[in-house]
């Protein structure tokens, strides 16, 4: 009946409204009661109606004001109902968006911080400051908020991670140019040995080769193939190979 109908539309809004009342707002309330205001009028008109002695006519013109009052009080009702639905669906989107930001960023810096302390010796002040700033902006999760909130804590977290990101761009920059000049240093440093190496041995062979009375490749005194002292394939003076 219209009565029952009425009463399961108004008891499905106000069940509704009364479990998320954090996540509505007044309007809602407001078209709960005038939907209990018009079904109390209409059961009163009804309940009139039914006392004996009412003529047909005055009867039925009750029963019908009884009724669109039922119907309103239903339309009322499922109106409010869709509402509050619609701004609970509203709040829980904003409650989840609200979480997965402060959840990455919060992974995000813990990512950033685990591999700024792996290569701390190569990591400046000013990465390990805009970390920190990472950090301070991340905001803590709170509950029974409203929309707007939830919506500056989502901002505050997405400005958190790129805060971490960019500390992260920065700290891997100072690690790449850090084994840049560390693989530089220790290029020069091998080069400057093996060159002092090479250069050593040619001043011996110069030195060697200049000639004077001392012993050399291609000297004067004892050489491959001299002709004065006992050489290899020697001279006139003394016996050779």
């Amino acid at each position: 009946t219209a009565s029952q109908q009425a009463a399961a539309s108004l008891s499905k809004a106000s069940n509704f409204a009364a479990v998320h009342r954090g996540d509505i707002d007044s309007s809602v309330l407001t078209a709960i009661s005038r939907a209990q205001s018009a079904v109390a009028q209409a059961q009163q008109i009804t309940a009139g109606a039914e006392r004996t002695g009412i003529e047909d006519v005055a009867r039925g013109a009750a029963l019908d004001k009884a009724a669109a009052l039922f119907a309103s009080a239903r339309s009322i009702s499922e109106e409010a109902y869709n509402t509050a639905a619609q701004q609970f669906g509203v709040m829980e989107q904003a409650r989840r968006d609200a979480s997965s930001a402060i959840r990455q960023a919060t992974e995000r810096i813990q990512f950033v911080a685990a591999y700024m302390k792996e290569h701390q010796k190569e990591i400046s002040n000013a990465s390990w400051s805009q970390l920190r700033s990472a950090a301070s902006e991340l905001p803590v999760w709170r509950d029974n908020v409203s929309a707007s909130i939830l919506r500056d804590m989502s901002a505050r977290a997405t400005g958190a991670q790129s805060l971490a990101d960019a500390a992260y761009q920065s700290a891997q920059r100072e690690v790449a140019e850090y084994d840049q000049a560390k693989y530089q240093q220790q290029g020069n440093t091998g080069f400057g040995n093996g060159g002092a190496i090479a250069l050593g041995v040619l001043g011996m062979l110069l030195s060697s080769g200049g000639g004077g009375r001392h012993s050399g490749w291609g000297g004067g005194g004892v050489s491959w193939g001299g002709s004065s002292g006992g050489g290899w394939g020697g001279g006139s003076s003394s016996g050779g190979w």
